[in-house]
């Protein structure tokens, strides 16, 4: 009830409520991630807050904004976390158990899996345990670029196989906050399968070379530079068109690019160059890679969709269903430098679309503009 002297309500009473608690807060208090084997009611005597009501079961929850005399129920077994949002916010609970510290459990209000997209900037009232909480699980890996054709596979890949996968959307130039989340989530490896490779082909690198630059070279270096600095594994998505094609010869490794007259071409030979330095960076080397699965930019399906005429020339492909196995082996080792990371065997461009079409015009051609052949052997050697 409300009126010119105030408000008042009336406190439910019910047999279930076993224990009542009184909360008194100060404004921005955090508390939580709470969880506990019973249910509670919660009423808002005076002040205002927002309210996070968690199913830990599937990870979703619930927002919502209460003033005084509003409620919510908290069920059993689920998370909860409010923040006050006005000085001398009071809070009622009612519990439906007793409480008993042995079986409650905290859980990180930053928990990616959780992401209540809570800022880690605002400067939270909180406990020492609610900060010391840790993540309902760990980070095996977090993943930059997950929303390009190479990532979004990545990612699918790595949670078929129960890997907890975290991605970190932010821009590689947005080291502080990148290197804030990293320090937060201490994963066991971060795969970076961020990058330029053009749009809608690398020759619109040629007229965008200082955006090319930036993020194909001085922000990659970046993220390998905190991940050193973190302790942190990394593993790097890079190019193996770095070779001109000549013929049936397979260049290793350790054989000098010669691939520059592309801008593309010329800055993943100076990204492997500085990388060559670290000793935390698993660098890979891919070439025309191909999932099967009609995405457009399958090399398959570009090929398919571009031309009828097709130059009878032999490539490398990595084909990733076959070739994320063999990473996880390499990650399982904590490989470190620069893989041809291919397919062992090459093949013939008209072989390998026949699978998918009759309809092409072989063409011979001395041409090598196409990418050279890339030498497995070092790759064989440790899978």
């Amino acid at each position: 009830m409300n009126d010119n002297r105030g408000h008042s309500f009336m406190i439910q009473n019910d047999d279930r409520f076993n224990q009542m608690y009184v909360s008194h807060n100060k404004k921005n208090v955090l508390r939580g991630i709470h969880v506990s084997p019973y249910g509670k009611l919660l009423t808002v005597l005076t002040g205002k807050i927002v309210d996070y009501v968690i199913n830990i079961d599937d990870l979703t929850f619930a927002k919502y904004e209460l003033n005084p005399s509003e409620q919510v129920y908290i069920p059993p077994k689920h998370g909860h976390l409010f923040v006050s949002l006005e000085e001398n916010t009071t809070l009622l609970y009612q519990f439906e158990g007793v409480y008993d510290k042995d079986k409650e459990t905290s859980i990180n209000y930053q928990d990616p899996f959780i992401n209540l997209e809570l800022s880690s900037e605002e400067q939270y009232v909180m406990s020492e345990k609610d900060k010391l909480s840790e993540f309902l699980k760990p980070v095996d890996c977090v993943l930059f670029g997950s929303t390009g054709f190479l990532g979004s596979y990545t990612k699918n890949f790595l949670e078929e196989n129960n890997k907890n996968v975290v991605l970190i959307n932010n821009r590689l130039h947005e080291t502080s906050i990148i290197k804030n989340k990293l320090s937060l989530y201490k994963p066991n490896f971060v795969i970076c399968a961020a990058g330029i490779s053009g749009k809608p082909t690398i020759e619109w690198c040629e007229e965008n070379k200082y955006q090319t630059y930036k993020t194909n070279v001085v922000d990659i270096l970046n993220l390998v530079e905190i991940c050193k600095d973190l302790g942190i594994y990394i593993i790097i998505y890079g190019s193996g068109g770095i070779y001109k094609g000549d013929g049936l010869r397979e260049y290793t490794e350790t054989d000098k690019p010669n691939n520059c007259g592309q801008f593309y071409s010329r800055c993943r030979i100076m990204l492997e160059e500085c990388l060559q330095h670290y000793d935390n960076v698993l660098y890979l080397r891919i070439q025309y890679p191909t999932t099967g699965d009609g995405h457009p930019k399958c090399f398959i399906t570009k090929m398919l969709s571009r031309i009828k005429t097709i130059h009878n020339v032999p490539i490398n492909v990595t084909h990733m269903p076959t070739m994320l196995p063999v990473l996880m082996s390499l990650i399982d080792e904590k490989c470190v430098g620069t893989f041809n990371f291919v397919n062992p065997e090459y093949v013939f461009l008209p072989e390998l679309l026949k699978n998918y079409t009759n309809n092409l015009e072989i063409v011979e051609t001395t041409d090598h503009s196409y990418y050279g052949l890339l030498d497995t052997t070092k790759l064989k050697t440790l899978i």
